[in-house]
């Protein structure tokens, strides 16, 4: 066992001068036992010896009871022992006044609390200070098996009540294959993107992020530490644009044209080193950058927000920045998404034949359980999920033994995966991962393994994905889903590829990104991301003001006609809109009419049709995607005149009609007549 100075147990216990105690052995050897009758016959002499001297010359300092301070440490030359071989330790013990009487027994216990060593040592006239006091089991001894061997220490000193301490003696059988450990270093840091790809922050405050990245390339090639970066490409792209030169902007975010940096300065070249340092390492295979989209977009906050189409924009950026920043077009075979995972996120892995992905086990379940760290495959995708192991991570923080006493219970099981997380806020950080290292490659019973040599075993165990939550704080995602349709509408009004379209996209992409609920999950600087939407928002809104209708009051010489207005368009650029009439008496038809707009006084008409209604309230807007872009109503009225047309056509129709029709009865009846009067007279004749 090797207690570092961190995690070494210190115990002070200022008491009584102690009984004297004789030592033994459980090894019971011959000559063990005549040095002890030796010792028993010397005390009584060395006592009688120091009496008489008392008489004529001062007693040797000692320490008066309850001052002396009695700190123990336990060291082991290996980490680990085999069966067969002997088991050395060395006790330390610091002393904070001199002792006269300085007794130390070992004891070394079975897995099961069978005692199966022991020795006690003795020193006499001990200064103030450090004492180092060896003990060693034989290998002649009864042999040990693979297992935790528990060490008791107790320290009997002048000036103190017995001082214990404890320790362990790791046992392997020498057939046991070594422990795989991949190492993970997951870097946070947040994006600083403003408006036009500008920085919304000096980079000079960003220096962390910088010696970091170069401290881990450092490792990764000096000491041959197969280290994974969980690296997303928007903090490598900060790091480029810093190294290439930059204007710094002022405490608002507002970047003037006389604030360029010089080439020279400290943080631009620092900015160089750290790129060049990371160019080179991913180069020579030392260290791999794992598969992770551009800004890390939470993947549950993306679905609430209804932005699970952002990933391929991620995707695309992060190749755009691998290619340019790191002049790399070959990606790991292994991914990060985050901490959490959604089906669209695994769904997006397809394209780029991913065959494995670092999850933590909490965004995972098997049958209905969050896994345990491991190698696992996922339900019906054949990808390898690679869970971390948390415990051995935190028992960094715990000292080298506690790190490698979890490994340890770890061996056969497969790859243990340690993920440290690197950069502002971290728990750990570099020097974690220099501790673990450093520890890694003094143990013979470990080895390193590369991430992308990970592969799921036949047999291993099934893994779904678990219904996740963003941590994020309330509304955050309704804020960005309403500055996404913004940008969404100004995309569709003047194209994909315009500045200010990919400027504004970028911002949002950055907003989406998982970095800013920092390691902890607690979203620390929300108030950054945030400003960003509110800066989309209020960008889109301001252009889009600038489109302006210009309507007036119609009179139509019929129930259908045109309808002319002017739209005002003082953006600047061409803009693609749709031109929507509806009438708002329910009195007409809604039409939609798309119309190319220049950068000026556009004159448009539009039709409508009143149908019988003599006149109608309309609105006429002004619209791209989702968003109303201006709008505006008119009054659409029908001259009089063709009304009074259609009645007198109507009426005059009527009277020909009445005419025809007299015509025809009157001599008709006049027939008629002629007929009864000539009847009448026949009559009267033959009477």
């Amino acid at each position: 066992m090797i207690i570092s100075p961190r995690t070494s147990p210190s115990y002070t216990n200022p008491l009584p001068l102690p009984v004297i105690r004789d030592r033994g052995s459980d090894d019971r050897m011959p000559q063990e036992q005549h040095r002890a009758m030796r010792a028993r016959i010397a005390v009584p002499l060395v006592i009688a010896a120091l009496a008489l001297g008392a008489l004529c010359t001062p007693l040797s300092a000692s320490a008066e009871p309850g001052t002396q301070v009695v700190r123990v440490n336990v060291s082991q030359p290996s980490t680990a022992v085999r069966t067969g071989e002997s088991v050395p330790a060395t006790v330390t013990v610091s002393l904070s006044e001199p002792a006269e009487y300085l007794e130390v027994r070992f004891r070394l216990h079975s897995p099961e609390g069978r005692l199966v060593y022991q020795k006690t040592e003795v020193r006499w006239d001990m200064e103030a200070g450090a004492h180092a006091i060896g003990f060693e089991r034989s290998a002649g001894a009864t042999m040990l098996t693979q297992g935790r061997y528990p060490i008791e220490i107790r320290v009997l000193a002048s000036g103190s009540d017995p001082t214990t301490a404890s320790g362990r003696v790791l046992v392997l059988d020498p057939d046991t294959a070594p422990q795989p450990v991949v190492l993970v270093a997951r870097v946070w840091g947040t994006a600083s993107v403003g408006h036009q790809s500008s920085g919304a922050t000096d980079p000079a405050t960003g220096v962390a992020l910088r010696s970091d990245l170069i401290a881990l390339a450092d490792l990764a090639v000096n000491a041959r530490v197969p280290v994974a970066l969980a690296l997303p490409p928007v903090l490598i792209e900060e790091v480029a644009r810093t190294a290439g030169g930059y204007q710094a902007p002022n405490g608002d975010g507002i970047v003037s044209e006389d604030a360029g940096v010089a080439p020279d300065a400290d943080t631009v070249t620092e900015a160089g080193d750290a790129l060049e340092a990371l160019v080179d390492a991913n180069a020579s295979g030392a260290l791999t950058l794992l598969d992770v989209p551009y800004a890390l977009p939470d993947l549950t906050g993306l679905a609430e927000a209804g932005a699970e189409s952002d990933l391929a924009a991620h995707w695309a950026l992060a190749d755009s920045v691998d290619l340019a920043a790191v002049r790399s077009v070959m990606a790991s075979g292994t991914a990060y998404l985050g901490s959490s995972l959604t089906r669209s996120g695994i769904t997006s892995l397809d394209a780029r034949a991913t065959p494995a992905v670092v999850a933590p086990g909490r965004a995972l379940r098997i049958d209905g359980e969050e896994p345990a760290p491991g190698i696992y495959t996922l339900s019906n995708d054949h990808l390898t999920v690679i869970v971390p192991d948390d415990e051995v991570t935190a028992a960094i923080d715990a000292g080298s033994d506690e790190f490698y006493d979890v490994l340890f219970d770890r061996m056969g099981s497969g790859p243990a995966t340690l993920m440290i997380d690197v950069g502002p806020d971290a728990r750990g950080g570099v020097d974690a991962v220099r501790d673990a290292a450093g520890w890694v490659e003094r143990a013979d019973w470990l080895r390193w393994q590369p991430v992308d040599g990970v592969v799921a075993p036949e047999d291993a165990a099934v893994v779904s994905i678990a219904e996740g939550a963003t941590s994020a704080p309330n509304g955050y995602w309704d804020g960005l889903a309403m500055a996404r349709s913004l940008v969404r509408a100004y995309s569709d009004a003047v194209g994909d590829d315009d500045a200010d379209v990919m400027s504004a996209s970028r911002m949002l992409l950055v907003a989406e990104s998982e970095l800013w609920s920092g390691p902890h999950g607690t979203w620390p600087r929300v108030v950054r991301p945030r400003d960003m939407v509110t800066r989309v928002e209020e960008f889109v809104s301001s252009e889009f003001a600038r489109v302006v209708l210009d309507v007036k009051d119609v009179t139509l010489s019929g129930s259908t006609g045109e309808v002319p207005f002017t739209v005002v368009n003082s953006t600047g650029k061409h803009l693609e809109l749709t031109i929507v009439v509806e009438p708002l008496d329910a009195r007409g038809e809604r039409t939609t009419t798309s119309v190319a707009l220049e950068p000026t006084q556009n004159f448009i008409t539009v039709p409508v049709d009143l149908r019988n209604a003599i006149a109608s309230r309309l609105r006429i807007s002004a619209v791209s995607g989702d968003v109303t872009v201006a709008e505006a109503t008119l009054d659409v009225r029908t001259s009089y005149i063709d009304r009074l047309a259609t009645v007198g056509m109507v009426v005059l129709v009527l009277i020909v009609l009445l005419v025809v029709i007299r015509r025809h009865m009157v001599p008709a009846d006049a027939g008629t007549i002629g007929d009864r009067a000539s009847e009448g007279r026949s009559s009267d004749e033959r009477q």
